[in-house]
């Protein structure tokens, strides 16, 4: 809690660094908008996640890059699952089985960074430049593998390419209007995954490394990487009126409604983490890694340097 400003984070209210605790929540959110959902393929779907990520799927690697990893996964999921529930609250609803397709693509959007068991690249991150292109691969044949309804992979497949920030979504034809909200929507959560995370600033050295990887910088260092991520913090948030239809406004309603909080905990929490990492960046271009303490990540950082260096 911030006993400053006397509010909470979102890691307050749920165990953000609990697979199995965000799925309740999602599980809990989603009923009060559906209490018949039927969750059995969406909890499938969630552990086959989880297995994957590990590296116990037949055919991949463990997960190995640290910002694109399980835990922003279930952010962004829980976060889509806070944005239906508050688009619900406010009279917008959407069908059941649309809601399982949305939620299932929040899951697999990112799976293109898992590496095959056949590729050898030290990070996952050279596959940044195809990720979309991987992970609907992979949906693909997850649904076949699975006996999915293949009626449903091309609105999976609408889903998961508007996660790519790069692409355009204004002006982009989509099967449904139905379809295009909810790409909207998860576009949105996506992006707040990331953004609202405690750990967000600690994360942004993982990114580094990771980008690092694909050549794929022009900052020269990681200080000018995190004074160029106060850029994108302001691109981002007009992209979420501009082309993501401000559906984040849906969070104020589900926040109010679950919790009896009065403000939205996202954007409060994406402030939080600018004005710190504006600070960071102004004030300690020396020492700012001694400055990021959250979940023990720079001593993961560490190790991993070391594992770089002594390849």
């Amino acid at each position: 809690m911030d006993t400053r400003q006397n509010k909470l984070f979102l890691s307050d209210i749920v165990k953000m660094d609990f697979p199995l605790s965000v799925y309740e929540e999602i599980q809990y959110v989603i009923s009060l908008a559906h209490p018949d959902f039927d969750f059995t393929l969406l909890t499938k779907v969630f552990q086959d996640t989880i297995t994957l990520y590990s590296g116990n799927y037949p055919g991949y690697k463990p997960c190995n890059t640290h910002y694109h990893d399980l835990k922003h996964t279930t952010d962004v999921m829980l976060a889509l699952a806070r944005i239906l529930h508050g688009a619900h609250v406010a009279g917008l609803s959407f069908s059941a089985e649309h809601i399982s397709l949305a939620l299932i693509s929040s899951l697999l959007h990112d799976t293109g960074y898992i590496q095959l068991e056949d590729e050898h690249s030290c990070f996952g991150g050279y596959c940044s430049n195809v990720r979309v292109e991987r992970s609907i691969e992979f949906l693909k044949n997850y649904f076949i593998r699975n006996n999915l309804e293949l009626r449903n992979l091309m609105t999976c497949k609408e889903l998961i390419t508007c996660t790519d920030q790069n692409q355009a979504i204004k002006g982009k034809l989509f099967s449904s209007k139905e379809t295009e909200t909810l790409g909207m929507m998860l576009g949105t959560a996506n992006i707040l995954g990331q953004l609202a995370d405690r750990t967000y600033i600690e994360k942004l050295l993982f990114l580094f490394m990771e980008l690092n990887e694909v050549s794929k910088l022009h900052h020269r260092s990681e200080l000018n990487f995190l004074k160029n991520s106060l850029v994108y913090f302001e691109e981002s948030k007009e992209q979420l009126v501009d082309e993501l239809g401000d559906v984040k406004r849906f969070l104020t309603h589900h926040f109010r409604a679950r919790w009896s909080i009065e403000y939205d905990m996202y954007m409060d929490a994406v402030e939080r983490n600018v004005n710190y990492l504006d600070h960071l960046t102004k004030n300690h271009e020396k020492d700012y890694r001694d400055k990021l303490k959250r979940g023990g990540l720079l001593k993961k950082l560490s190790t991993l340097e070391a594992e770089s260096v002594d390849h």
